[in-house]
């Protein structure tokens, strides 16, 4: 996100102030990366954790992350704030997922050409997970229902960690990785996998 050749910001996540994890925080550089500066926190300090942000520069001025979070009792969900004042203060939106399984799953954020938003996770469960996306027309206010992409395979929860990106064609490549551990027949082992989708099914 630069807004000159030295300029960059960074959003990362730091201990809390029990030394455990994890809270987010918005990072500054205006020398190249020679310095940062802790511009902001993005929400209170949580009792579970906010980890593992997706950000995204929707303008000059506004700014989206999608955080991977978990209460205080082992709930694990999707929480999403915006910035209008460029990183200086944030406003809690809605969960854009009230629950993503057990364990919790780290979100992909992509903003298409045509200027939706596309939010990528997996629903982690030892019983089979699963790899789904929802989209936002209005710069992450709101969200779709859940879009299945995959699911079943023989997955247990050892799966996720989604990245994305958009091809000249228009299709989404969704990058994460997968097993088939509970597949009758199937060696228990992790492997990169993606699936490719056309975002233009759903608008």
């Amino acid at each position: 996100w630069s807004s000159d050749v030295c300029s960059s910001d960074l959003f990362l996540t730091v201990a809390k102030s029990n030394k455990r994890e994890g809270r987010v925080a918005l990072a500054r550089t205006k020398d190249g990366g020679v310095n940062w500066k802790i511009v902001s926190w993005i929400g209170d300090e949580p009792e579970g954790f906010d980890i593992m942000p997706s950000s995204l520069r929707l303008s000059p001025s506004k700014l989206l992350t999608v955080i991977r979070s978990r209460t205080s009792n082992g709930q694990d969900f999707l929480s999403s704030y915006l910035s209008t004042d460029n990183g200086e203060t944030w406003e809690k939106l809605k969960d854009p997922v009230a629950d993503t399984g057990q364990g919790g799953s780290p979100p992909a954020l992509l903003k298409l050409r045509d200027g939706r938003l596309v939010l990528a996770y997996i629903y982690r469960s030892n019983y089979g997970s699963r790899v789904n996306i929802r989209f936002s027309s209005n710069d992450g206010l709101n969200w779709s229902d859940e879009i299945v992409l995959r699911y079943g395979d023989g997955t247990n929860r050892d799966s996720g960690y989604p990245r994305m990106v958009e091809r000249e064609d228009g299709k989404i490549v969704l990058i994460y990785y997968w097993n088939n551990v509970n597949k009758k027949g199937a060696h228990p082992y992790r492997y990169i996998a993606s699936t490719i989708f056309d975002p233009n099914l759903w608008d």
